[in-house]
């Protein structure tokens, strides 16, 4: 039986733009996870019910897979030509991030680690250490996560950045603007 050795998870919401985005992205992300022995999983992140924006409801994606190293790309980011899953993926015990290009240290946008049970914990922490204010800001999640990544608990587990020419990402693109910004991308 065959089982894969990573996994990568993204997720949007049915509005606007996204699910076409979404479509688009997932096909990327899946002949990139297979021709390196993984598996592309997307999701609807509306699914969960929360006070919180569909933004945070990743940490609750992946908090459901379990049990094998995990890449998580928003809907709106695919691999650079010649990424591998090792420019992602962290050692045991670590997790890495990309670089943000708005200034904030880190991008949620993509996030990767070898799933064992601190990562449940540190997804919890992350989620939990939100202020109100982090909740209305339009970067949500990743607000916080910059704030919290050098606190020591968070820091322990930070490996090595994810190179920035690693990732394609429509950062500071205009929603319905995106699609076409990433297909331009992945000529």
């Amino acid at each position: 039986m065959w089982s894969p050795t990573f996994v990568v998870v993204s997720g949007s919401t049915p509005d606007g733009p996204w699910p076409a985005i979404l479509e688009y992205t997932h096909r990327i992300h899946k002949r990139w996870a297979e021709r390196h022995g993984g598996l592309a999983v997307a999701l609807d992140l509306s699914d969960w019910k929360t006070d919180r924006a569909a933004a945070w409801h990743k940490l609750l994606a992946l908090d459901l897979v379990c049990g094998r190293p995990t890449l998580w790309l928003d809907a709106d980011a695919i691999p650079a030509p010649g990424s591998r899953p090792d420019d992602f993926l962290a050692d045991a015990g670590q997790f890495r991030m990309a670089h943000d290009k708005n200034g904030v240290n880190c991008g949620a946008m993509a996030f990767g680690a070898e799933w064992k049970a601190w990562v449940g914990e540190f997804l919890r922490t992350w989620w939990d250490a939100a202020t109100p204010a982090e909740l209305l800001h339009p970067w949500w999640e990743q607000r916080t996560m910059g704030r919290i990544i050098h606190e020591e608990k968070v820091a322990a587990r930070r490996g090595p950045w994810i190179a920035e020419e690693r990732i394609v990402h429509a950062a500071g693109v205009k929603d319905v603007d995106k699609l076409a910004w990433l297909v331009a991308r992945d000529q």
